[in-house]
This record gives C-alpha cells, structure tokens and sequence, in this order.
C-alpha cells in the first residue's frame, strides 16, 4: 500500500504542470465537463495534453541496479 501511495506522488508530480493541448493550427483545444455537482451546469475548460509516463522506466532502471548488486 505504502508502495502504491509512493508511485501515485511521483505520477502527480510528474504530470501536475501539463501543457494545455493544442490543434495542429496551434490553437487551444477546449472540453466540456459536466461536474456532477452543478447538477446541469456545464463548464468549459482547456484540455491538457496526455500524461507522460517516463519516469516510470528510470525507476525500474535504478530498481534493477540496486538489485543486482
């Protein structure tokens, strides 16, 4: 659990700050999002680009390092 609770913080901290998405004209791309709790309202927000996952293949390097001493 505690594991998972570590993996979770580096996700967040990796991909906190994205960039918001862009068309190929280099426009700002924008989404509706219907939050349940405006029961109705709807808002317009920027879409953010897709999440990176790079650190994940420098933990494992270090991880196999570690272990093979």
């Amino acid at each position: 659990m505690y594991s998972r609770l570590l993996l979770a913080a580096l996700h967040y901290n990796h991909n906190g700050s994205r960039e918001v998405a862009r068309t190929h004209d280099g426009e700002v791309q924008y989404g509706v999002r219907y939050p349940r709790f405006r029961k109705g309202g709807w808002v317009v927000r920027p879409v953010k680009e897709k999440p990176s996952y790079a650190y994940a293949s420098a933990l494992m390097e270090s991880l196999i390092e570690a272990y093979s001493r």
